[in-house]
């Protein structure tokens, strides 16, 4: 998560009251994740790591952080040099809060979310209530098979089995986009989640009317999503 502009003094001694070991109240506000990208509804109690970068890009000597993802306990240094200093925390799904110390001043940054309590104090807000570590998600949506452990076997290979006829496509490829609905008569073709075994394929196809065009298609994953390309060429240009 990238973080932190203009330096703004914040008055306020070194102590916490016991109020703000605690976050204030809670609020939500859009941050941009990087790398992460897509907001997913998904279960807090899963405790996903999230990481996230903080920036402090208005210069300083040495520039520091602390938050109530450790109650306020420790100050830690952001790395850098004259106007850019990072660092990156590795958080659970939630909300946080924290400020900046530069040059031994408490500081926030007026340009990125904040609160402040009824003492005048202000905290820039860090939410990662919506975000997700998307790799580990996926891992644990891994569908298993259904079928019990004792209809596996470890037999060997007989005669029969090398002399069965092979399908000419493997039955997972014949469930392409082309072969999907158009989205004239149905819409659920259009938006449905291709197979893992599909993806990364050029597809053609022409259908038996008298237009000489062909379509070709192919599926990619970007991070979350999924998208499909359909190409429509004449068929002549196509056998050349």
């Amino acid at each position: 998560m990238e973080c932190g502009h203009g330096p703004a003094q914040v008055n306020s001694s070194n102590s916490y009251p016991a109020h703000m070991l605690h976050p204030p109240r809670a609020s939500q506000f859009p941050m941009t994740i990087t790398p992460q990208s897509q907001r997913t509804e998904f279960n807090p109690e899963n405790n996903i790591s999230i990481p996230a970068v903080i920036d402090w890009t208005h210069g300083g000597k040495h520039v520091a952080i602390e938050g109530s993802w450790d109650n306020w306990r420790t100050r830690e240094l952001l790395e850098g040099s004259g106007t850019h200093f990072s660092i990156l925390k590795v958080l659970n799904s939630g909300v946080y809060y924290y400020r900046f110390i530069v040059d031994g001043e408490l500081t926030y940054s007026p340009d990125l979310p904040h609160e402040s309590d009824e003492f005048g104090n202000i905290y820039n807000v860090l939410d990662l209530k919506g975000y997700y570590n998307e790799n580990v998600v996926r891992d644990q949506e891994t569908e298993y098979s259904s079928s019990p452990i004792s209809s596996y076997n470890n037999a060997s290979f007989t005669l029969d089995d090398y002399n069965e006829k092979l399908p000419e496509m493997p039955p997972l490829l014949q469930h392409m986009p082309l072969n999907q609905a158009s989205s004239s008569t149905s819409y659920e073709g259009v938006f449905q989640k291709p197979l893992s075994t599909n993806l990364d394929h050029l597809y053609i196809k022409r259908d038996g009317s008298s237009q000489p065009v062909v379509a070709l298609s192919s599926s990619q994953r970007f991070r979350s999503k999924f998208v499909t390309t359909v190409l429509y060429k004449p068929f002549k240009k196509a056998r050349e």
